[in-house]
């Protein structure tokens, strides 16, 4: 596993390397600045596995950095790793947003950053072994050129929209206390699954990212977090005081506004206007934790419950392929 630190303390990165070196992982290439790890990055003919970026960096900082690595070519999906103090938390967020997979608090834990290590490793091996079967089914695909309706689709990553992975790893990701300041709503495009079956693939995928837009004007709030979930079914993370959770009603109908005005050109074409819902947020309390996988499935569930008639299209997910 080839890893890249990047910190502008000398001593910390040998102490870095030393813990790595502990854990088996000795492929390890500590740089001191951004600069220095963009070069590294550019000239090295085997790309690294995994980065290490400290935050808080004179120059070009680890944000900026993080989102350059993810720039290059090969390095979309490189498990991305902060390293930031105890007092720096704040800025992790803004590292997500600009494409980190976890973070790392200093001063250093070597159980903490073996078990980081460990799920960036298994993050590399099932993109791998994903990789491997895309391999072995890239002619049928190519030549059916589908889309599943329950695709988690990575739409632009604007608007702080996240794959659908990373916003469950973000949720896990939060304090505990920060943890129940936050709300998780549920929204569902009821009538999807008839815009999935009347339109092209590239048409679909258009339209939810306009809805994703419209949903994100909406949300009045610069630290929410977005992400696809597949068959019409968005969620959002906001502090429970955000307009979603505390103001449902009103934010359907805004959501639903600006999706019209968006996708005006859609009455001339003939494809259905999207039609959004909201559910119930849902969040956890200080004594009793709900596991953030369920309390995202318990969103969903809500806010397709607005709709009886949406509840069949749940079933349907697997049936629908689309033909581009």
């Amino acid at each position: 596993m080839k890893i890249l630190i990047v910190d502008d303390q000398p001593l910390f990165l040998e102490l870095m390397t030393k813990y790595l070196g502990n854990l088996g992982y000795f492929d390890t290439h500590p740089c001191t600045s951004g600069e220095e790890a963009l070069r590294e990055i550019r000239k090295s003919e085997v790309p690294f596995d995994c980065c290490l970026l400290d935050i808080r960096m004179p120059g070009m900082d680890g944000i900026t950095l993080c989102r350059a690595i993810r720039a290059e070519a090969g390095y979309d999906t490189t498990p991305i790793l902060m390293v930031t103090a105890l007092s720096d938390k704040a800025h992790v967020d803004q590292a997500f947003r600009n494409g980190a997979n976890d973070y790392l608090t200093k001063p250093l834990d070597s159980i903490e950053l073996g078990a980081r290590i460990r799920m960036a490793r298994a993050l590399i091996e099932e993109r791998q072994s994903a990789l491997r079967l895309r391999d072995q089914m890239d002619q049928v695909e190519r030549a059916e050129n589908t889309l599943g309706f329950g695709d988690q689709i990575t739409l632009d990553e604007g608007h702080n929209t996240l794959p659908f992975a990373g916003f469950e790893n973000y949720l896990l990701r939060l304090g505990p206390l920060r943890f129940v300041t936050q709300a998780v709503v549920g929204l569902h495009v009821s009538n999807a699954s008839q815009i999935f079956l009347q339109s092209s693939q590239s048409e679909f995928v258009d339209i939810l990212r306009e809805v994703s837009c419209a949903i994100a004007e909406s949300l009045g709030d610069s630290r929410a977090m977005l992400a696809y979930a597949g068959a019409g079914d968005f969620c959002v993370v906001q502090t429970k005081s955000g307009r979603l959770v505390s103001e449902p009603e009103e934010a359907e109908v805004m959501v639903n506004d600006r999706i019209a005005q968006r996708l005006a050109v859609l009455e001339t074409c003939a494809l259905p206007m999207p039609r959004v819902q909201i559910g119930a947020a849902q969040s956890s309390g200080v004594f009793a934790r709900v596991d953030p996988a369920e309390m995202v499935a318990r969103a969903i569930s809500s806010a397709r419950g607005q709709d009886e008639t949406a509840k069949a299209a749940r079933y349907e997910t697997e049936e629908y392929r689309h033909a581009g």
